[in-house]
């Protein structure tokens, strides 16, 4: 018969935490805490006790190097760890890459993300941060291919889609750009110029149907409701709707703009045709006039 003390000691044994199991105990203690210092420890000892072979700990340890304000020694160490791991491991070259892009070594860091979208375990954002680095190292055509990648990666990322914008728009790729604004506006919270942009690629699309119109339709609305001071999208507002054959309502918006722009003789001639296509001809005669003592912008 076992004794009571052998089964104490036995069911104490196997209730003892494991040694990964403290670790992750003491890391959740310092993040809570908000111990920086703590966490920097924890994963400077994960990180010896691997031998440097833990990609976890490698990134773990450089992140923490990084909030210290130690960027150079985070660089050394995921430099170190980098080629211990013969390159292989994308998150580790990802961290990498920020780290040389935090240091301002942006043709290292494009290199180091290169590597890291091309991993057997590519991590998420690696596209992503391979875009920046190449925008800011001026590889512009470069820029907008991984764009597309990163932004097909993360198709509900705002980040993603302003990133793609911003590139495809420096290339002059009118397609992919009104690609990305369109799923840019689906996700809310897009900024004037940005629905202005949707609403020009949309009106001036060669290959235009219903659904661009409606499209920029509902930017313009969105984008006068955010700043009803903006002559651009009053104005742009007037012209869609006016092309809609409905001039009566588009008068408003012209005259909206027209108020906010008084000096601006174009505008003023659109307002007087508005005016008369929606039968108002003694007012749309007086625009007329005023328009023509305006000077022009060749003028």
């Amino acid at each position: 018969m076992i004794r009571p003390v052998l089964i104490l000691l036995l069911c104490a044994c196997s209730a003892a935490p494991t040694a990964a199991e403290t670790w992750s105990q003491n890391m959740s203690t310092a993040v809570r805490e908000g111990n920086q210092l703590g966490q920097l420890d924890l994963w400077r000892k994960r990180h010896q006790a691997a031998s440097g072979l833990d990609p976890v700990a490698l990134v773990g340890l450089g992140r923490a190097l990084a909030q210290q304000g130690q960027l150079d020694v985070a660089l050394r160490v995921l430099a170190a760890g980098d080629r211990r791991l013969g390159g292989r491991s994308g998150p580790v070259a990802l961290e990498l890459g920020r780290t040389e892009r935090l240091l301002g070594q942006v043709v290292r860091a494009v290199a180091a993300f290169e590597r890291a979208t091309v991993a057997p375990d590519r991590p998420g954002g690696a596209w992503y941060e391979l875009a920046r680095a190449q925008l800011e190292a001026g590889l512009n055509d470069e820029a907008a291919k991984s764009a597309v990648r990163a932004a097909r990666e993360a198709p509900h990322s705002v980040e993603s889609l302003d990133l793609l914008i911003g590139c495809t728009a420096l290339t002059g790729d009118t397609e992919q750009e009104y690609a990305g604004l369109v799923r840019r506006m689906g996700l809310g919270g897009m900024d004037v110029p940005g629905l202005l942009r949707l609403a020009q690629l949309g009106i001036g699309s060669e290959a235009q149907g219903p659904r661009d119109e409606e499209r920029a339709w509902a930017a313009l609305r969105r984008a006068v409701g955010k700043d009803p001071q903006s002559v651009q999208a009053n104005r742009m507002l007037g012209q869609v709707i006016a092309g809609r054959g409905e001039h009566i309502q588009a008068v408003r918006y012209f005259e909206r703009a027209a108020e906010l722009d008084p000096g601006n003789r174009v505008l003023m001639l659109e307002l007087a045709g508005c005016l008369r296509s929606a039968g108002q001809e003694e007012r749309a005669d007086q625009m007329q006039r005023h328009a023509e003592t305006l000077l022009g912008p060749n003028d």
